[in-house]
């Protein structure tokens, strides 16, 4: 993959919540251009460690580990269309995204 391929993917968006309780996410999406605002939902996956080349494993080193607070955090990746939209509506004025967490 080239380096403009990666400009465009989506990134993942992570969050922590206080409430332990929370399990999943309601994504707001306010554009400052005055177009409507975009409401989503995220099942608020929880961060992994992505998968290990096993030839860089050996015997003297360690498995990378998640810290309590990024093993605490959520994350939501916008699908490629919202995130076309998010960039095409905030050119001219900042898109604010804001996530909410939520229990069932």
């Amino acid at each position: 993959m080239d380096r403009f391929s990666l400009q465009r993917l989506p990134p993942t968006f992570i969050w922590r919540d206080g409430v332990t309780e929370a399990t999943h996410g309601r994504i707001e999406i306010a554009f400052g251009e005055g177009k409507a605002e975009m409401h989503l939902e995220s099942a608020g996956e929880r961060m992994t460690v992505g998968e290990i080349d096993q030839r860089c494993i050996s015997s003297t080193n360690e498995l990378p580990k998640l810290t309590p607070e990024q093993a605490a955090a959520h994350t939501w990746i916008p699908s490629a269309e919202v995130w076309e939209k998010i960039k095409k509506h905030s050119v001219a004025k900042p898109a604010v995204i804001t996530i909410s967490g939520y229990s069932d």
